[in-house]
């Protein structure tokens, strides 16, 4: 399965570009130079990493792929710092911490559309917990079909 993280920051309802001193701050120990180039910086964890394609351009962090725990660590410190939103496909809007919350656009509930964790162990957790189940649910044989 192919997967895209986007992380956009809000400051009183507008979404202004991320900070990107402060992602390049918390992912500057995770970028291999050996297999980044003009078109992608790759991050690598212990257990994994992701491709960032557009990296300190635009308004959004963008991670392409990410794999392994520690990789979501990463994105959980930068959403944080960063008073950013995390959003993904197939999952509600996710919130590093409740700081966020006053800053997001009119029309945003956290009880609805956005999932508040204050802790990135929790955070983690609840990734790979769906992540896991979108993975299956990706590879399961069409329904009707023979094991």
């Amino acid at each position: 399965m192919s997967l895209d993280v986007y992380l956009a920051s809000f400051d009183h309802g507008s979404s202004p570009d991320i900070d990107w001193d402060a992602v390049r701050e918390i992912v500057t120990p995770f970028v291999s130079l050996e297999s980044s180039d003009e078109f992608a910086t790759h991050l690598v964890t212990a257990d994994g990493g992701a491709l960032c394609f557009g990296f300190g351009e635009g308004g959004l962090f963008s991670l392409n792929r990410p794999a392994g725990y520690d990789i979501w660590y990463v994105i959980f410190d930068v959403a944080r710092r960063c008073r950013a939103l995390i959003m993904m496909p197939d999952s509600p809007f996710l919130a590093a911490g409740s700081e966020i919350v006053p800053h997001l656009p009119d029309g945003f509930t956290t009880e609805e559309e956005v999932l508040v964790f204050e802790d990135a162990d929790a955070f983690v957790g609840f990734v790979m917990a769906n992540h896991r189940l979108a993975e299956d649910r990706d590879n399961r044989p069409p329904s009707g079909s023979q094991p």
